[in-house]
């Protein structure tokens, strides 16, 4: 115990307990131990924020402290972007304005080039190693079958010309050139300007359709009851036989439109001052003696491509306008009336759309030849004693009534489903560019050729029977 207890002199303080002067034994080589954590004081330093938030800004340097900005600062803030915004948005307008107006010409260059759309490619010129090209193609292949190539001709509903190809088709060798001829006549009262698109179909052929001379997009002005030939000069190119989408390919169609190109079209007034003032230095150099020139002429009125493509953009505008004011203020679409009548207009039809319609449709085949049916010519009505007769597929009609009045051809189909018929050559063009038969009423045609059979023979007779029967009693009574 004595032991235990032994004091000695305490030197430097090793441990914390070990404060007084002289400690035991024990107290003297006691491992050293950590204060424990005072957890009251750690709650309340972070269950009260603000001193320490007051400290941060107390300690934090003056340079780096923030203020509001001011009124002035935030107005030219504001201010640059809506310069911003106002640059992109007018960038994106003109952008569009600019595609709009340069779509039309770029998609004609790019169809022209490529032959991308039934476009043809226009042959090399007469410089250098071009001519040289040219002149290498232009070798008949005679192993090769011959191709037949037809010509359609069609003018714009607002352009009173006649236009039609001088041969139906004509037989090449791929690099044998041909020459073909078109008639034009002006059937109106004034002097006309006319510009010709052109399409091939099947619209593979393309590439390989090149034309040497033409008169496609070029201004051709017509005085009144003018009458001209335009020339078509033009090969395939021999590179078509190794084509494998021209295998089977044994028919080509050249198809031309012509557009007026004047104003009067799509609304522009024609008794405007400047196009007065350019009709009388047109009278005065025909006076002079001196060919009035198509230049001056033509560019009286705008562009009719980019006309259109500007009236691309007002389009939607004016369908929305008409849309809000075709709805009342509660955004449903007005409906007519129900208290109007609908008058009828024709007796034999009925008031009601569906009844109409069954009508039409479930006619008999005797009624739709009845209603299919389409007069004779002078000399036709002479020699058969008939007025009119139902028409057939294969008969030769002219037509005497509508757009394309004058026209002749075969017709190709009979749609008795719609009432209508098909004549070559008489198409219409869609927005795809693709061109599709137009319908034509029988009423508006006169047979020229019938195309006779056992039937028509039959028919014939029989009629000619029954007028020599009703002659007699007539006479007698």
């Amino acid at each position: 115990m004595s032991n235990a207890l032994r004091l000695v002199r305490n030197g430097p303080s090793r441990t914390a307990s070990s404060s007084s002067q002289w400690a035991c034994f024990f107290c003297q080589h006691a491992r050293p131990q950590s204060s424990r954590p005072n957890f009251a004081d750690f709650r309340r330093k972070f269950s009260n924020s603000r001193p320490r938030r007051e400290q941060q800004i107390q300690h934090q340097p003056r340079q780096n402290a923030t203020y509001a900005p001011s009124m002035d600062r935030v107005r030219e803030q504001y201010s640059q972007r809506n310069k911003t915004i106002a640059f992109y948005t007018m960038s994106v307008i003109m952008g569009t304005l600019a595609l709009a107006y340069g779509s039309v010409p770029f998609y004609k260059m790019i169809c022209a080039t490529t032959g991308w759309g039934g476009q043809p490619i226009r042959a090399h010129g007469t410089s250098g190693e071009e001519n040289q090209d040219l002149s290498s193609r232009l070798v008949p292949v005679t192993s090769a079958n011959r191709i037949k190539v037809t010509f359609n001709a069609a003018v714009s509903d607002i352009l009173p010309w006649k236009f039609v190809p001088q041969q139906r088709e004509v037989r090449v060798l791929p690099g044998e050139t041909a020459l073909a001829f078109y008639k034009a006549t002006n059937l109106g009262d004034q002097d006309i300007i006319g510009v010709a698109t052109y399409s091939v179909t099947p619209a593979q052929c393309a590439p390989y359709f090149s034309k040497i001379q033409c008169f496609c997009f070029e201004e051709q002005r017509l005085n009144a009851g003018e009458t001209v030939d335009m020339p078509v000069f033009f090969y395939l190119d021999p590179d078509l036989l190794n084509d494998i989408n021209m295998k089977g390919v044994e028919t080509v169609t050249l198809n031309y439109t012509f557009f007026n190109r004047r104003p009067g079209v799509l609304g522009w007034p024609l008794s405007q001052p400047s196009f007065q003032k350019r009709n009388q230095e047109v009278g005065q150099q025909k006076s002079r003696g001196n060919p009035p020139l198509a230049k001056n002429f033509a560019h009286s009125g705008p562009d009719d491509d980019n006309f259109l493509a500007g009236l691309f953009f007002f389009f939607p505008l004016l369908s929305l306008l008409i849309t809000q004011r075709s709805t009342d203020k509660t955004g449903s679409p007005r409906r007519p009336n129900p208290t109007v009548k609908m008058v009828k207009v024709n007796k034999n039809t009925h008031s009601s759309r569906s009844k109409s319609r069954a009508a039409h449709f479930k006619a008999g085949s005797g009624q739709r030849r009845v209603i299919m049916s389409a007069p004779l010519s002078k000399e036709l009505r002479e020699k058969y004693n008939v007025r009119s007769i139902p028409i057939r597929k294969d008969d030769e009609v002219t037509i005497v009534r509508g757009s394309n009045k004058g026209r002749e051809g075969k017709v190709t189909s009979v749609y008795r489903l719609k009432y209508v018929i098909h004549v070559e050559r008489v198409t219409r063009d869609k927005a795809s560019g693709q061109s599709v038969p137009l319908g034509i009423h029988p009423s508006n045609v006169v047979i020229t050729k019938l195309k006779l059979d056992k039937d028509r023979e039959s028919i014939l007779s029989r009629s000619k029977v029954g007028r020599e029967l009703r002659v007699p009693n007539k006479i007698s009574a």
